[in-house]
């Protein structure tokens, strides 16, 4: 094993210096290093029982073919680090992948989220406690888990399967929501490259692989530990471990009974008998929210055809995000039912009209001084920030919209009548009804129902 300060030549041919350790798990020793031609720092994953022979080739295979995808994902998620294995260091014994070194901080009873085998009870999460204090802004978490959706579903789209995802595989900068996806050395791209010994986290496993029914991890498998991640994201909780039962212990439970597919859920639409008690309302969510998450952890325990895709997950993810108003008290963000709305965290009123856009697609937003409208908006397009089509903002006259496209809109007045909006040229959503895109149309509407 190295010592800080000694230099090695990995397979890229680059020379790199061991700086210092920095954790220790079943499976490798990770280190960070610094590539001594330009002083990038990464990190080196290095095997404690390396392979040897067959073994070898095809773990060399394996690896290659994830790093001939990673340029790829990574161009296409600018708000989210995925830690690809770049190359590869093989020699004096010693066997590792070289990948970028992880930014923010991992999501686990060390910072602000609490590991289920962690959790006491009664609990009380600290993330939710940094959040009413102003500490954390809710709405990042919410943005952690539209990027972390991003990230799996580029790599679920190029035939992999992360195959361990866990609040320890995931980094957040609470600061703005961006994430750092770890351990991707071990995604399986192929029944003759998957390492066997990766099966996942108890706690987030999916009962299948718990029984060992399916018997390696799959995409539907990686849907189900998205689904507890982002859980963890919106509510602070596992959603399996509830509250109301004083004498629940999970040292006295097996995986299979306490996560396997007869887990109850915490919210489960008819069946009370494991609440879980304070926290965020699981009601307080978006009701198509809480009925995907509802699906994959009651359908989708025996069944995991019913789990929502990431893809699916992504585009939930940003209508919420776009449904939060903003509390003119503590400037939390949180998701309305009415326009005489409650705020979820310092519990004042939000009395004032709301409008919201109606796209023709179905899809809605809550307006929102600086919020931007795209392409995604009118269409199942991918989603892209680079070109925003219009901005909102707020003046003294009240919201205004304006057109930051290459076409002229068509305004559809209350009174009747239309007018044109050029490039460059803002409009007050004060006595209209709707206006025309190249690609749909947009209803301006009061919010008096769910946004």
């Amino acid at each position: 094993m190295p010592t800080s300060n000694a230099r090695f030549t990995a397979a890229d041919g680059q020379e790199y210096r061991y700086d210092a350790e920095l954790g220790v798990g079943g499976q490798a020793i990770v280190w960070q290093i610094t590539r001594l031609t330009d002083g990038h720092k990464m990190a080196i994953k290095l095997f404690k029982n390396p392979p040897a022979g067959v073994a070898l080739t095809k773990q060399q295979e394996r690896l290659n073919k994830v790093s001939n995808v990673a340029k790829q994902i990574a161009e296409s998620l600018p708000q989210a680090q995925v830690c690809f294995p770049q190359t590869v260091h093989n020699s004096g014994g010693d066997f590792g992948v070289l990948m970028e070194l992880a930014s923010g901080k991992p999501l686990d009873h060390r910072t602000l989220l609490t590991n289920p085998h962690d959790q006491p009870n009664p609990f009380a999460s600290s993330a939710l406690l940094s959040v009413v204090n102003r500490k954390e802004k809710y709405h990042h978490f919410l943005l952690a888990g539209f990027h972390l959706t991003r990230a799996l579903r580029a790599i679920h789209s190029h035939g992999m399967t992360h195959c361990d995802l866990s609040l320890g595989n995931v980094f957040i900068d609470t600061s703005d929501g961006r994430i750092c996806l770890i351990d991707c050395d071990n995604l399986a791209c192929g029944e003759n490259y998957l390492p066997v010994k990766v099966a996942g986290t108890p706690g987030y496993r999916a009962p299948e692989l718990i029984t060992a029914q399916v018997p390696r991890p799959t995409p539907e498998s990686d849907r189900h530990s998205l689904a507890i991640l982002l859980f963890y994201l919106v509510l602070f909780r596992h959603p399996f471990i509830g509250s109301v039962d004083p004498t629940f212990n999970l040292l006295d439970k097996t995986e299979e009974e306490a996560f396997g597919a007869e887990a109850l859920f915490t919210d489960h639409p008819s069946n009370s008998g494991n609440r879980f008690a304070g926290g965020i309302p699981f009601t307080s969510l978006p009701k198509s929210m809480q009925a995907m998450f509802a699906k994959v952890f009651k359908d989708g325990l025996k069944a995991p055809i019913e789990r929502p895709t990431a893809a699916a997950w992504s585009h939930e993810f940003w209508q919420a995000l776009e449904c939060m108003a903003e509390c003119n008290h503590c400037r939390q963000r949180f998701f309305i039912s009415d326009r005489y709305s409650t705020c979820l965290f310092c519990g004042k009123m939000n009395p004032g009209p709301r409008w919201r856009l109606r796209f023709s697609n179905g899809k809605k937003m809550l307006t929102a001084h600086g919020r931007k409208l795209y392409e995604h908006h009118l269409e199942n397009a991918e989603f892209q920030f680079l070109r925003p089509m219009g901005e909102l903002k707020e003046t003294d006259r009240g919201m205004t919209l304006k057109n930051l496209s290459d076409t002229t809109w068509t305004i559809h007045l209350s009174s009747g009548g239309v007018r044109q909006c050029a490039r460059g040229f803002a409009f007050l959503f004060e006595g209209v009804n709707s206006f025309d895109f190249v690609l749909g149309r947009a209803f301006i509407e009061p919010v008096i129902d769910e946004v």
